[in-house]
């Protein structure tokens, strides 16, 4: 009995408020052939609830579970080995395709004679579900062959960036079993395996087929964003991710090529030492940015220039914070010099009730 043609593959953790929508998504594709491969990552809420509804009411849902919470580069590794399917994808929990999303990826892959084959993809708005903006601006239904140098061209590390690492790729499953890729799945690693998964793919592929039309809809808010998930530690994980990764692909990269993934180490580097700077102000601890600015003053100085101008947004969100911690500095001097008298008049009013009560007595 041969498989389907698709497997697509559903990552989800605690998603129980999406996760109906997202496999909707799925079994309502115009391309009917596939399997939706639901893989739970010790989820604490109703998420197995919502799993074991949708497994009773279409055939084609399967799901499998990780008694403990072991990020999403493990719960996809488990998708993509028990997976079926001749073509396979990947859909985060709280995103969705449009309708059309696998039959236009699967014809884009077979004129290309290509083994990946992406979409462009709108970046939805938080519970609003209105469209932000797009991954590449160009919309107009082309069908692009994007190079690994393409590939790193379109990388960008910054708070604002959107890049080409986010893409979620239609992939032969020929080709990851071939090369036994799989995505990165350390515990400490919250951002950037979804990067390094492609590049390895479109290594072995040399080339990918892109659909700068928009079929997949993915979902952002604050909590998503990268300043938000990563800490100190979490971009520190990120950087000896990148370094593995260097290591790992040293003998099969051109000279180009590392010249590139060299670049992006840096970008990286530059990125945590920009955080180092920038979280302190934010949290109004000023001493602590005192010190790293004098570790290095110039180059302190000119890294941040450098990045608040390019990203203006970035430069309003500091002055917001320090605004905001300047006022609750304030706010604490203030009560703090009103406590003594606070204290005083406490005082004075206790002794006033005591004599009150003192005259009442007689």
């Amino acid at each position: 009995m041969t498989g389907p043609l698709v497997s697509v593959i559903i990552p989800a953790f605690n998603a129980e408020v999406y996760l109906e929508k997202a496999v909707q998504s799925v079994l309502q594709q115009s391309l009917s052939d596939l399997e939706v491969i639901i893989v739970d990552d010790g989820s604490t809420d109703d998420t197995m609830s919502v799993i074991l509804s949708l497994e009773a009411t279409d055939r084609r849902v399967r799901y499998f579970c990780c008694s403990v919470n072991s990020g999403p580069g493990y719960a996809r590794n488990i998708g993509i080995v028990k997976s079926r399917g001749e073509w396979l994808t990947i859909l985060d929990a709280d995103d969705w395709y449009d309708t059309q999303r696998l039959e236009k990826l699967i014809a884009a892959a077979d004129a290309a004679g290509a083994d990946l084959a992406a979409d462009n993809q709108r970046f939805i708005a938080g519970k609003t579900e209105k469209c932000k903006n797009l991954l590449t601006t160009d919309a107009s239904n082309e069908v692009e062959s994007l190079t690994i140098y393409d590939y790193f061209d379109g990388d960008r590390i910054s708070r604002s960036s959107r890049n080409l690492g986010l893409l979620k790729p239609m992939i032969r499953n020929k080709l990851l079993k071939r090369h036994k890729i799989r995505y990165e799945q350390c515990k400490g690693v919250t951002f950037g395996e979804d990067f390094y998964f492609l590049l390895e793919c479109i290594k072995h592929a040399k080339s990918m087929a892109y659909i700068t039309e928009p079929f997949y809809n993915y979902r952002i808010d604050a909590a998503q964003s990268l300043t938000a998930r990563l800490n100190i530690d979490g971009l520190i994980a990120w950087k000896k991710m990148h370094e593995r990764y260097i290591s790992l692909f040293n003998p099969k990269l051109d000279v180009r090529e590392l010249e590139l993934m060299q670049k992006r180490g840096l970008g990286i580097e530059l990125y945590i030492n920009l955080r180092r700077l920038v979280e302190p102000l934010k949290q109004g601890r000023y001493r602590d940015f005192l010190r790293q600015v004098r570790l290095n003053p110039t180059s302190a100085l000119i890294l941040l220039v450098k990045n608040l101008s390019k990203d203006p947004s970035a430069l309003f969100l500091l002055l917001r914070y320090l605004f905001s911690n300047i006022i609750q500095k304030g706010r604490d001097l203030f009560t703090r010099f009103l406590k003594p008298f606070n204290t005083q008049c406490i005082r004075f009013g206790n002794k006033d009730l005591d004599a009150h009560s003192g005259n009442e007595k007689k």
